[in-house]
């Protein structure tokens, strides 16, 4: 009797106290368990599910997806020839070696340890079979590999492509997915860093990410993601014009520098624009803080002589500033000395010297940067009449050459190739793509260009003989951005090309 006694009290004992201390627990603060911490430690080891979007109806195709974010997804899953780093140099991946003798014809050598899931041998085949998959029409990389001209075999271990002219950084493209030879109907690959789950709704992490699966949920309208995220669809997402994006109540917004450049075109054939020294005179007067600034809200940085800012080669040119002094001697020079009451420069003739800028009116933020031209020339004495129009008309204007100067973007390839904005007509290419709407044809330019891409002349040099023409003004290199909740717990370091880049590494 005594016993059960002493057990009735041993019961009481743990029923009150126990359920006191089981009371104050649940007031305590998460992350103040003093007695085990183990609830913790669970929720700081549970794997994170992020969710981005995903076009099912494009689908996953190695070559033809179009879209930004299934592209992102590719390279997520599929490995390819070299992996591309955020200031535009490269490491192998797939490839145990690149040679070149003449930047033309290059030699991509295959890392013999590697074989195929399915243990069919990875050979120089593979690699000339990717190529041509990735050159093909419909394509996305199609058009960045228009400088291919040929590609072979040389043995099993050797793939063998020559180009149409000189591309000093010709493995920058080779981003492309690989796959093994005739496969592209089920492509055989070689996983990446996540792998796609069986019901295709997500992604698995190959690795030891804090990210171990991405859900992918389904999207269908691109305009409608920002939209969408603020709704809590999805934890973030890619958009490429950050200041067109409006007011967001979503979390945060993180910039991913582009290879985009906004560009001032100059007319080669009208009457001041004609003269080298006048172009000199307008990029000088430009103040490229006020736009990156100012016009992009820091969503823009300003090139280094002509490039990037953030490509390796450039590392230690600084960035283009404004120069007033510059810009007035060289103004003064040509002989504009005189002003009329307003302040501006007369001509010859006693005549104000007035421009025509065209601009797109579908991009509030380039008519934005318009006038911002406009107002810095007018601080050197030229007037700068903005004439907005719509794309169609914006086009007409520039197939006619119906301006003086023009606000334009071109996306600058990997391989820094900017020959679509300076080639003379005598030298075009068939097929070639051209964007430099009557940019000054210099032959000159173009030749240091061509020995600059051969590997014989150096940045410095080239970026000297651009200076000495000034074709057109560039004015900045936009940046992307992500949008992510503000519960996301990690902190980006993506790229435009790469939003996922260095996901692995991601820390909460």
């Amino acid at each position: 009797m005594k016993f059960l006694k002493l057990i009735s009290a041993a019961l009481v004992f743990l029923i009150v106290f126990g359920g006191c201390n089981k009371a104050q627990e649940d007031e305590l603060p998460p992350g103040f368990d003093n007695n085990s911490g183990k609830e913790d430690s669970a929720a700081e080891e549970t794997p994170y599910i992020l969710r981005i979007p995903y076009d099912y109806d494009e689908g996953l195709s190695p070559y033809a997806a179009k879209s930004r974010t299934n592209r992102f997804i590719c390279g997520l899953i599929y490995r390819s020839m070299i992996k591309l780093n955020s200031d535009y140099s490269y490491e192998l991946d797939l490839l145990s070696d690149i040679g070149t003798e003449d930047n033309i014809t290059w030699y991509l050598y295959v890392d013999g340890s590697l074989s195929f899931p399915d243990g069919t041998e990875f050979t120089a085949y593979d690699l000339r079979y990717s190529i041509q998959q990735a050159m093909a029409e419909g394509s996305y990389y199609a058009s960045s590999l228009a400088v291919i001209s040929s590609v072979g075999v040389v043995n099993a271990s050797c793939c063998k492509v020559i180009l149409k002219y000189a591309d000093r950084y010709f493995p920058n493209l080779l981003t492309f997915p690989v796959i093994s030879y005739e496969t592209a109907n089920r492509p055989l690959y070689f996983p990446g860093r996540y792998s796609l789950s069986q019901d295709k709704s997500s992604l698995v992490c190959s690795g030891d990410s804090a990210v171990q699966t991405i859900e992918l949920v389904s999207a269908t309208d691109q305009a409608l993601l920002p939209y969408e995220m603020r709704t809590g669809r999805y934890d973030c997402i890619y958009w490429r014009s950050p200041t067109e994006l409006g007011s967001s109540s979503t979390g945060g917004i993180s910039g991913l520098q582009s290879n985009r450049m906004v560009y001032l075109g100059l007319n080669g054939s009208s009457a001041y624009t004609y003269y080298s020294d006048f172009r000199k005179a307008v990029a000088a007067a430009v103040d490229y803080s006020e736009i990156t600034d100012d016009v992009y809200k820091n969503f823009a940085a300003a090139p280094r002589n002509i490039f990037n800012p953030d490509f390796y080669e450039m590392q230690y040119v600084s960035r283009k500033s404004l120069d007033l002094m510059s810009s007035n001697l060289l103004l003064d020079d040509l002989g504009f000395t005189k002003k009329d009451s307003d302040g501006f420069r007369l001509n010859s003739r006693g005549r104000r010297i007035s421009l025509k800028l065209v601009v797109c009116s579908e991009s509030e933020t380039k008519v934005a940067v318009a006038n911002a031209v406009a107002k810095m020339l007018g601080e050197v004495g030229i007037e700068v009449n903005v004439h907005s129009l719509s794309f169609s008309a914006y086009m007409v204007a520039l197939q006619n050459y119906d301006y003086d100067m023009y606000v334009a973007e071109v996306e600058i390839g990997a391989d820094m190739d900017i020959s679509k904005l300076i080639t003379p007509s005598e030298y075009r290419l068939d097929g070639m793509e051209y964007a430099g709407y009557g940019i000054s044809n210099s032959e000159n330019l173009y030749l240091t260009w061509l020995n600059f891409m051969s590997g014989t002349a150096t940045p410095s040099e080239f970026s000297a003989a651009f200076a000495e023409v000034m074709p057109y003004v560039p004015l900045c290199y936009t940046k992307s951005c992500v949008v992510f909740s503000r519960d996301l717990p990690f902190s980006f370091s993506g790229t435009d090309f790469d939003m996922f880049y260095g996901i692995e590494n991601w820390q909460k």
